[in-house]
């Protein structure tokens, strides 16, 4: 398969993406727990939850969440309610198109507070809408869920089976794939990477196998798919210990097809182009986003080895403090000719993975029009070694 273009348009600050609430970020691990041996999870096939078109991703449902599951127990808490693990009930199996019994399963159970939110799910479950209505943001989010899934990506992202929304009680319960394991923050901050390289416990082909390939053919696909995370952290990172892969969770800022402001900033990933104020530039375009999302992951994954900020990240973030370019930082604080501007990926040990630096140049040029050209050029040689269906349609053109 070829690899499609990135193609980029630079950005306005206030779309800048915005990170996951700290309490909900605190909780994602927990949410993901162990299961028991006689909980054992009877998989659902992509196949299965690929039958869902989008206008078929909100069921009507008037009970609460003792409905739903049996066995439950509570997992995380966040800033928009609970997170349960537990056994589908099987009157839920027989409303659901995906579940089956004895299979285990998150719920995440979210109240609606915003009334355009409220508006838009009482005329979908009562087969109100029209296609002039504005499809809000909580919409988005299940839609790109549902798509990434069609598109062939489940593999690398936390599927989603079925949703209910309780019109009396404006709550909104999202039945989602359990994954037994940890968030990449977690193992970050757990984890000196660096060090047990160099002992020898882990090497870079480990890393490349369970973590690196399996996201990066989650994101390249869901980008194939029209379809930007645009809030790429280690927080929105699962790795499964079923498994032993890496997979993405958590699509609330993303954007399908075209994309919408976002308030405010996620200093650890913002790309250059979107971290400052240019009135002139698009807005809404996919690709600024797609091409954002490889810069991020790029930042992820420098700081997941060396356990520190990417230098131009630090500038970054910096000028946009003072809303101006990163460019015009450098040169009011005459940065031109310092190490970390001149090569900031002179600390990364190139020698002990060669393969990650190669990752990183690609996805860490300032410049998004060149980023777009470097990774295009890695992926049409690295394409073999990501997990993509060969017939999923073009994009960048």
């Amino acid at each position: 398969m070829e690899s499609e273009q990135y193609k980029s348009v630079a950005v306005s600050d206030d779309e800048s993406a915005e990170g996951a609430d700290q309490d909900e970020t605190k909780n994602k691990s927990e949410q993901y727990g162990a299961v028991s041996d006689d909980e054992a999870d009877d998989d659902v096939s992509v196949e299965d939850v690929a039958k869902v078109e989008d206008d078929d991703a909100i069921t009507d449902f008037s009970e609460d969440i003792d409905s739903i599951l049996v066995r439950k127990n509570v997992l995380g808490q966040g800033a928009y309610g609970l997170v349960y693990k537990g056994l589908p009930n099987p009157e839920i199996i027989e409303k659901s198109k995906h579940l089956k019994l004895n299979q285990v399963v998150a719920v995440k159970e979210q109240f609606i507070s915003d009334e355009s939110d409220r508006k838009y799910l009482f005329q979908h479950v009562t087969q109100q809408l029209t296609p002039t209505d504005l499809v809000p943001p909580i919409a988005t989010e299940i839609r790109a869920l549902r798509k990434v899934v069609r598109h062939g990506c489940g593999d690398n992202v936390a599927k989603l089976y079925d949703v209910f929304y309780n019109v009396n009680t404006t709550k909104m319960y999202y039945i989602m794939e359990f994954i037994d394991g940890l968030d990449l923050s977690v193992v970050e901050k757990t984890l000196n990477l660096l060090r047990h390289i160099r002992l020898g416990n882990i090497t870079e082909t480990d890393i490349m196998k369970h973590m690196v390939y399996p996201l990066l053919s989650g994101l390249v696909c869901m980008h194939l798919a029209g379809i930007a995370h645009r809030d790429i952290k280690a927080d929105n990172m699962m790795l499964s210990r079923d498994t032993g892969t890496a997979k993405w969770i958590d699509f609330g800022l993303s954007c399908v097809d075209t994309c919408r402001k976002l308030k405010t900033i996620h200093n650890s990933g913002n790309a250059p182009e979107v971290a400052w104020a240019n009135k002139n530039l698009d807005k809404t375009k996919l690709n600024t986003w797609t091409t954002a999302d490889l810069w991020a992951f790029g930042c992820f994954l420098y700081r997941f080895i060396m356990g520190n900020t990417y230098p131009i990240q630090e500038l970054v973030i910096k000028a946009k403090r003072e809303k101006i370019s990163v460019e015009q930082y450098v040169e009011q604080n005459a940065l031109a000719a310092t190490e970390v501007w001149l090569n900031p990926l002179s600390a990364f040990p190139k020698n002990e993975f060669p393969l990650i630096h190669d990752i990183l140049n690609a996805t860490l040029q300032i410049d998004p029009t060149k980023r777009a050209e470097t990774w295009n050029a890695w992926l049409e040689q690295n394409m073999d070694k990501l997990d993509l269906t060969p017939t999923l349609p073009p994009v960048y053109q």
